[in-house]
């Protein structure tokens, strides 16, 4: 479940702990990593249910999954927690299960849904193809599965596509459970917890988004950023998978916001 990336183990460096989103694993996070190796020591784990950590859990609440973090966390002592999509409300459900324990969160690209007709309504309002993927999780999943299996015959093709998923879906993405596939999207993602963490988290919370983010919109991001007093970046051209897209301008985020010293 770890994946460690620090030039050295000096104790005066951030300590990141980065958290994947939805149907993606720790290798989407392999450019940034490669970004902070001279300003970070970067925890990278896979979430329960994804790559090898795929072990059945009897549930799949975002309690759960943020419990199961916990012995890492205790483990490696992260200064600092920066999460993307649905990581993002992972790291505020962390920050607010261990108070203490981050001086910043980031939030990247953060889901604010209240509720899964919300979501579905925004998402089929985008994309039928969207729409149909959120009707049955287990015949999704099914494609998932055969997405991942068959990832050598069709990346190689994908890979000359001018596509910001291409590098994603290269990097372990599809390489899940089905818990975690359903469950991620209705019991995390779907299930109004944002604006709960929101009040709960007491260290400053910097955000990063993309305006032209179609399955997270920013709108309600903005609202929540103003009115707990979180520092919002938008990035005008970004799309979901700005941070991730994007890694020398999120590297320069995270070491102008998220690795600011905090006073008082």
């Amino acid at each position: 479940m770890r994946d460690h990336r620090g030039v050295n183990d000096d104790v005066e460096r951030p300590r990141l702990l980065l958290v994947h989103g939805f149907l993606v694993r720790r290798q989407v996070w392999d450019a940034l990593t490669e970004e902070l190796s001279h300003d970070a020591t970067v925890i990278a784990p896979d979430l329960p249910g994804y790559g090898r950590t795929g072990r059945a859990m009897p549930s799949y609440q975002l309690e759960d999954v943020v419990e199961a973090l916990l012995p890492l966390v205790e483990a490696e002592r992260p200064t600092h927690v920066l999460g993307h999509s649905m990581g993002a409300i992972v790291a505020l459900g962390l920050a607010a299960r261990v108070p203490g324990q981050f001086q910043r969160v980031g939030v990247a690209n953060l889901p604010v849904y209240a509720s899964r007709a919300e979501g579905r309504a925004h998402l089929r309002r985008r994309s039928r193809v969207r729409d149909l993927f959120l009707r049955r999780h287990e015949l999704t999943h099914m494609g998932c599965e055969a997405i991942h299996r068959t990832r050598r015959v069709w990346l190689p093709v994908a890979r000359r596509v001018p596509w910001e998923y291409t590098e994603l879906a290269a990097s372990g993405a599809f390489e899940h459970t089905l818990e975690s596939h359903a469950e991620g999207l209705e019991a995390i993602i779907f299930a109004g917890h944002v604006e709960g963490l929101a009040q709960r988290v007491t260290r400053p919370v910097e955000a990063l988004h993309g305006e032209r983010d179609g399955a997270a919109p920013v709108g309600p991001v903005r609202e929540i950023a103003a009115r707990y007093g979180w520092r919002l970046r938008v990035a005008p051209t970004g799309r979901h998978q700005v941070a991730l897209a994007r890694p020398r301008m999120t590297a320069d985020w995270v070491r102008t916001h998220l690795f600011e010293p905090v006073h008082g």
